[in-house]
């Protein structure tokens, strides 16, 4: 079974109404139940090319402090809701039919002195079998328990879709990603390289310490970066060995949008291509710098003269993290064609198994700090803050 992704679509609050004794204020009203947000909404994304047939999602309960004997909290499905989930989230949502969902059990019990209730747990069976030209929704509500329910938070909606290509992307801004290579053999010495991201600007570099943007490398080693003081804070450059940087005027991206930049490099000729999206902008060489490119550097945080090492959305220091979101960070060990870039869907999906690809990381993981490498090489990055993940739906 696949999990559940939360996403946070509504921002209309329920009326203040609350049943017998629970007010907004927490503190002072009676012993309440309650699901700990208001109109939550879990995506439940189907991959349909892939012929996913099952999800699994789980409900959280709460009370608002502990009770003197267990509580029983009793949920159902609420068909009354779907059109107020319509109508705060601007859908046309159907409800989900019965037969493409089940329950062991509708009750779940807080037990004495505590706040929390084991999960009671959906099962979404035969979504391989919806008419995915629609998209569905299941209002699953509290209807009764043995203490009050706040009414502003008793109800979950889960909405069932047909998956994008791309439905999460990471956050970056004052943040960052590191890998802490578990096999760095597949990205040292290479002599030939693409590397590859889909990034979405919020805001470029301009009124930080540094003008620079930074999407992924090692620092005076080999750096893709947008930004210096000497060119566009939203002008790509690739900065090699801290001296031998190349840029060009055609090199720039569009804050607001998703980009996708793919920048290779080959050594023996020393040149570097870059393609936003998917179209080929001017051809620069190094003046020295004739590699190989050695990303697979032990992770440091590179005080007392530790070797600088990679990292995505950082580099030197933390005023040149990536204000804005990325998704699609990808390593290969060859050179990328023209024809290759611009295929049908390579900016938002690829097989793991590509020849040559050697770091993959979607950034679709939708939840948690660690970002899931999707090759067989098994370098995952972690992020050094909590990650904020935003749901997307790419392409647009």
């Amino acid at each position: 079974m696949k999990f559940i992704h939360t996403a946070v679509l509504c921002t209309a609050l329920l009326g203040t109404g609350l049943l017998a004794g629970c007010q907004d204020d927490i503190e002072n009203y009676d012993n309440c139940v309650y699901l700990g947000e208001t109109d939550k909404v879990e995506m439940v994304l189907v991959d349909v090319e892939a012929g996913e047939a099952e999800k699994e999602g789980e409900v959280k309960t709460y009370l608002t402090k502990p009770h003197s004997t267990d509580v029983c909290v009793t949920y159902g499905v609420d068909a009354s809701l779907v059109n107020r989930y319509n109508s705060l989230n601007n859908d046309n949502a159907e409800l989900l039919p019965a037969g493409f969902y089940k329950f062991d059990d509708l009750t779940v019990r807080i037990k004495a002195g505590e706040v929390t209730a084991s999960g009671l747990t959906v099962d979404f069976i035969k979504l391989d079998e919806l008419d995915f030209t629609k998209t569905y929704v299941l209002p699953l509500a509290i209807v009764s328990s043995d203490v009050n329910i706040l009414d502003s938070q008793r109800a979950v909606y889960y909405v069932i879709k047909k998956a994008a290509l791309v439905n999460w992307a990471a956050n970056l801004r004052n943040n960052n990603v590191y890998v802490d290579w578990k096999n760095p053999s597949v990205v040292q010495n290479m002599r030939t390289l693409t590397a590859e991201a889909l990034i979405k600007v919020d805001a470029f570099a301009n009124d930080r310490d540094s003008k620079i943007t930074t999407i992924m490398g090692i620092e005076d080693h080999f750096l893709i970066r947008l930004g210096d003081n000497s060119i566009p804070s939203n002008q790509l450059q690739i900065a090699a060995d801290g001296r031998d940087n190349v840029t060009a005027s055609d090199w720039t991206v569009r804050a607001g949008v998703w980009n996708h930049l793919a920048v290779t490099f080959n050594a023996e000729t020393k040149t570097v291509q870059v393609y936003i999206n998917g179209r080929k902008k001017s051809e620069q060489v190094f003046a020295e710098f004739a590699g190989p490119v050695n990303w697979g550097v032990p992770h440091s945080d590179e005080s007392d003269g530790k070797p600088r090492c990679f990292w995505i959305g950082y580099s030197y220091n933390d005023q040149r993290y990536l204000d804005g979101s990325i998704a699609e960070c990808r390593i290969w060990n060859r050179v990328l064609t023209e024809e290759e870039i611009g295929a049908k869907n390579h900016f938002y999906r690829i097989s793991p198994d590509s020849e040559g690809l050697i770091a993959y990381w979607k950034f679709n993981d939708g939840m948690g700090d660690t970002v899931k490498d999707y090759t067989t090489n098994g370098n995952n990055a972690t992020a050094s803050e909590s990650l904020v993940w935003n749901y997307v739906e790419l392409p647009e």
